[in-house]
């Protein structure tokens, strides 16, 4: 049997790095993307401390402030 140790090593290295260029390719945020999930976060944990509302209608608020927050409402 030949000697393949270094075709793995190569072969392994070129798999990790694939994965880790797909992971941060598909992980970038547009800025309205990412305001609508800091607003949204910031509201849904300021609708859990004060409101009453049931937890789907927190989130469904949540995400209406989120929105309108970030203009993305046309």
């Amino acid at each position: 049997m030949k000697n393949i140790k270094g075709y793995m090593i190569i072969g392994i290295s070129i798999i990790i790095g694939a994965i880790i260029i797909s992971y941060t390719i598909n992980n970038n945020l547009s800025a309205k993307d990412h305001c609508y999930k800091v607003s949204y976060k910031s509201n849904i944990e300021r609708l859990e401390k004060n409101s009453d509302y049931p937890k789907w209608k927190q989130k469904q608020k949540a995400a209406e402030w989120a929105l309108d927050d970030c203009d993305l409402i046309k």
